[in-house]
């Protein structure tokens, strides 16, 4: 395409008449007001963010795809009923008891004064009685006369702090 200088030039002062009455924005090494490169920017933070989460979507799934490939690629797992590692006489009954917080009192109440729940030394006392009766049933008819007591967490209020 052979285009005459003089043709260029008069093309290029009507595109500057055009511009200079605001009727053409041009993208290319224009200068933006302030606000505008905010935004431009607003949206690459946006878009890389999204980027981001995609990514990391991305890694997630190829790890489960990874483990699930590795895991079907592992043989069957035969367990012999004969290999019992332990005398069936000797069975232990294991009870877990967990934040006990024996010493604290306190009650929650319902919109209309009702006791919702409640909690001190009498109603724990309680409970352990009932937890006592029921491990003393089980025992009798399964036939076990070991049991181990794990104690978990707080066993008495304050225990852990100062400031319960």
């Amino acid at each position: 395409m052979n285009i005459h200088p003089d043709q260029l030039r008069k093309m290029g002062a009507g595109i500057r008449l055009v511009q200079e009455a605001g009727m053409l924005h041009m993208d290319s090494g224009a200068e933006f007001p302030a606000q505008d490169h905010d935004e431009l920017q607003k949206m690459r933070d946006l878009r890389r963010e999204i980027n981001e989460q995609q990514r990391a979507g991305a890694r997630s799934e190829a790890l489960r795809e990874t483990v699930a490939l590795a895991v079907s690629a592992l043989p069957p797992l035969k367990v012999e009923p004969e290999m019992c590692l332990f005398d069936p006489a000797d069975r232990t009954i294991v009870v877990c008891i967990a934040d006990c917080h024996y010493g604290a009192e306190w009650t929650i109440t319902g919109l209309h004064d009702e006791v919702v729940n409640a909690y001190s030394p009498e109603i724990f006392e309680r409970r352990m009685e009932k937890l006592l009766s029921e491990l003393l049933g089980i025992m009798r008819h399964e036939d076990i006369w070991n049991i181990t007591l794990l104690l978990c967490g707080d066993s008495l209020d304050g225990m852990l702090r100062n400031s319960q």
